[in-house]
């Protein structure tokens, strides 16, 4: 878990989407200015979630998972916008974060009878224009791993937008986003011991086993849910990214994340809840 000890002269709203609590903290002198700037992001975030969730029938995801051979489909910017961040983040894990496995997801998180069939199919996102093609039929689209980071993030940018220099983000103990010149306190909890940081200007997030139990699903291993890790916690500056690479880090052992937070420019820190509950910073 993350905990956050809240300054009593910061705004906090709170909204739900996305499956959890979405949180603005802002720190200005006029609450009711940060009150119509928490209320525009959580438009945003609504508007967000409208477009990226496959739960949603009328969704851009929802509309690429059912395409057929041969078809192309024009959407929405942001859609656009997070499917090439998910690109970077595959580029950047060497193909370890996939958000191409929605069918074997959907079948596992279901608990559907039988064994997934292995993932088939192809997409083309095309890289200068809101556009995506079915070259052929059979990949479905999951941005469980990085939604919530890419509208925290959009969330951010607005509230800057708004006039408010100093925020956090967060979307429950999953990503939170620390913009501005002020440094937020911020505690990793593991099963024994904590780790205090500070948030300035920069993203973390947050994996694991201990809440969510085996819910991942590693791209060369599609049968079965897996989680290598109780607790991983990433740094770094772009929240999508960020929450994406949390994700890959527990399909990645504790040597593979400390080799990949010191090559990756996106990740500053990796924190990991090591099975004797210690908890390391993989970076030092």
């Amino acid at each position: 878990m993350i905990n956050l000890r809240d300054n009593p002269h910061v705004h906090r709203f709170d909204h739900q989407a996305m499956n959890t609590t979405f949180s603005v903290r802002a720190l200005h002198v006029d609450r009711e200015r940060a009150a119509d700037a928490a209320i525009a992001c959580f438009a945003r975030l609504d508007e967000l979630e409208d477009r990226l969730s496959r739960y949603r029938s009328s969704s851009d995801v929802s509309q690429i998972n059912a395409m057929h051979t041969g078809q192309s489909l024009l959407i929405t910017a942001d859609t656009h916008a997070c499917l090439l961040a998910a690109m970077q983040a595959a580029a950047d894990t060497e193909g370890l974060f996939d958000i191409t496995l929605g069918v074997p997801i959907e079948h596992l998180k279901t608990k559907a009878p039988g064994t997934p069939a292995p993932p088939a199919g192809t997409l083309r996102i095309a890289p200068d224009r809101p556009a995506v093609d079915c070259l052929e039929a059979g990949r479905g689209i999951d941005l469980g791993g990085i939604g919530k980071g890419f509208a925290v993030q959009q969330m951010a940018r607005l509230l800057s937008d708004w006039g408010i220099e100093s925020s956090l983000v967060s979307s429950g103990a999953s990503t939170l986003c620390a913009t501005g010149p002020d440094h937020w306190p911020v505690e990793l909890h593991g099963a024994q011991q904590r780790q205090s940081l500070a948030l300035n200007n920069n993203t973390l997030s947050a994996s694991g086993t201990a809440i969510q139990g085996s819910h991942l699903v590693h791209p060369d291993h599609p049968q079965h849910l897996t989680g290598l890790h109780r607790h991983v916690w990433v740094v770094g500056h772009d929240a999508a990214l960020v929450d994406a690479y949390a994700t890959a880090c527990m399909l990645m052992s504790e040597s593979q994340i400390r080799a990949f937070v010191c090559v990756c420019p996106g990740a500053t820190h990796a924190y990991l809840e090591r099975p004797d509950s210690a908890l390391v910073d993989l970076r030092s």
